[in-house]
Order: C-alpha cells, then structure tokens, then sequence
C-alpha cells in the first residue's frame, strides 16, 4: 500500500443520493470581535430560508501578504456547508442567504470566501478585496488573448 492510498478518503459519502438537490460550501473571513454577532445573525438568515445547514466549522486564519488576501489580520473563518433545491426558487433562495451572509461579513469588517456562487456585486467585490483592480490589470497585461477565462473575470472585470 502507498502512502497517498493510506490517506485516501473514499468520496462516495459526499456523492449526494437526491438529484433534487446540491451542497455548496460559504465561507466568511471576521475579525474576533464580530464573530459571536456574526455567527448570530448567520444562524438567523440560515433559518430564515430553505437550505438546509449540514455543517458549520469555525477555524483561525491569519493574514498572507497576497494580492487578494481574505483575512487582512487575524480573522476567524466560518464555513458553512449548505444543501439548497435544484430549482428556480432554490436558487433564489441562494442569492439571497448570499447576499444576506456577504452584507454581514463586510459591515462587520469582513470579507467572503471568492470561488463560490457569484451572488455578490461588485461594490461587495471592491469592499472585500480592494486590490481587485489591480489584480484585474495584472491580468490584462499578462493575458491579453484571455487564454485563461474564469466567470469571475468575465463578470466583474472592467
């Protein structure tokens, strides 16, 4: 048995069994002190919809001197793995519980995770991520064909 086999974790449980739903994952970047009002006003928003909560984690992360950090000094992340309908009002419902989460995390001085559903603006994008610009014309320099397209690029790059 190899090494890599010995770690190898079989995804089948992670595999969902209902076709009328998907799981997407959240994460959110506070500063210490708006965890507790966070975390609060999260559990909130999470009943207030129709996704259904499968599981939260809170971890410490600190802040990497990158382009596009999350955590601009020591942050708590709070992720949440959520499962919503497959369905127009599913979907909606998403945006929502998004937009809601993305409006809390950035008034408390926070900033979101970015590879997830784009259900923010790009004000909340400038907010969380103030080089964005500058990231967005790095691009453009070096990638003048747009070789390498992503939908963050496509919908939020001037």
């Amino acid at each position: 048995m190899a090494r890599n086999q010995a770690m190898y974790s079989d995804l089948t449980l992670l595999h969902h069994k209902i076709p009328q739903y998907t799981d997407i994952l959240h994460e959110y970047f506070v500063p210490r002190e708006a965890l507790v009002p966070f975390l609060e006003q999260t559990a909130a928003a999470v009943q207030d919809g129709r996704a259904m909560l499968l599981h939260a984690s809170v971890r410490v992360v600190h802040a990497e001197p990158i382009l596009l950090d999350y955590a601009r000094g020591d942050r708590y992340s709070v992720v949440l793995y959520l499962s919503q309908e497959v369905s127009a009002e599913g979907n909606r419902d998403m945006a929502r519980l998004t937009r809601r989460l993305v409006d809390r995390a950035l008034a408390a001085g926070g900033t979101f995770y970015l590879p997830y559903q784009q259900h923010y603006t790009r004000d909340d994008l400038a907010r969380a991520y103030p080089r964005i610009e500058e990231f967005f014309a790095l691009k453009r320099r070096h990638d003048p064909g747009l070789l390498f397209m992503n939908s963050l690029y496509s919908r939020y790059a001037r």
